[in-house]
């Protein structure tokens, strides 16, 4: 008479064994956080501002020819855009680039009569009065398009520092506040939200009419730029501590 052999239990393996353990302490946790109750939070938010004068002037600048040729129109744009070039690397501290360049046929009764052809220019400079002058010069061949002025990256980011610095003191000052007219003396932060906003930029009035005259002196635009509103805004969550 043979003697049946008992097979051991299978186990499933350690691999899978940890994973589910981890998933039930894991639900276990998600469960205990759930049920600590929560009490005496309070949101608010903060706003430091300030006005900033802008430190930057920028102008946009084309040339556009038309022609019968295609490389005939752009044998003029290319001209007009070297000898403004030209003109305005003999101006300190203004830096240009140029962009938009753009061929386009010009149609009548559904054929192609002529070529169109534009190119924009663009400056900046941190002095306006130097910027004021290449524009009136160039302003002999190229057309001006857009005039304004705006706080420059690096005074924007100086100025948006202490500004943070003076939101989050205020948030401070603010919570501490709170607490005392509740009656408390302590408080835990449990969120808190940094902001920044630059606003719109201001556009100067342009007081000279923006053409382009080859026969004649161009006067300088008149730039009036007025000051930019920078703010920083602190959001958050305090809990409030309850006496022992």
């Amino acid at each position: 008479m043979s003697i049946p052999t008992r097979r051991p239990p299978v186990r499933p393996p350690r691999l899978a064994r940890l994973l589910v353990a981890a998933v039930l302490a894991t639900g276990l946790t998600g469960a205990l956080a759930q049920e600590v109750p929560t009490y005496d939070r309070v949101q608010f938010q903060v706003v430091a501002d300030r006005e900033v004068e802008p430190d930057l002037a920028l102008a946009t600048l084309a040339a556009e020819r038309e022609a019968g040729q295609q490389s005939a129109a752009a044998d003029q744009v290319n001209r007009a855009m070297r000898w403004a070039l030209d003109r305005a690397r003999e101006v300190q501290g203004v830096e240009t680039r140029t962009t938009g360049y753009r061929t386009i046929p010009v149609y009548r009764n559904q054929a192609i009569v002529a070529w169109r052809v534009r190119q924009q220019l663009r400056l900046e400079s941190r002095d306006a009065s130097a910027l004021a002058g290449l524009v009136s010069t160039l302003q002999e061949q190229l057309a001006l398009e857009g005039l304004e002025q705006d706080v420059a990256l690096e005074t924007r980011r100086a100025a948006e520092g202490a500004l943070i610095e003076q939101a989050l003191a205020a948030f401070q000052t603010r919570a501490e506040l709170v607490a005392k007219s509740l009656g408390r003396t302590e408080y835990r932060l449990v969120r808190i939200d940094i902001g920044t906003d630059a606003g719109v930029p201001p556009r100067p009035e342009m007081l000279v009419r923006a053409t382009a005259m080859k026969s004649m002196a161009v006067a300088e635009p008149v730039m009036e730029a007025g000051t930019r509103r920078l703010t920083a805004t602190a959001s958050g969550e305090i809990e409030l501590v309850r006496a022992r």
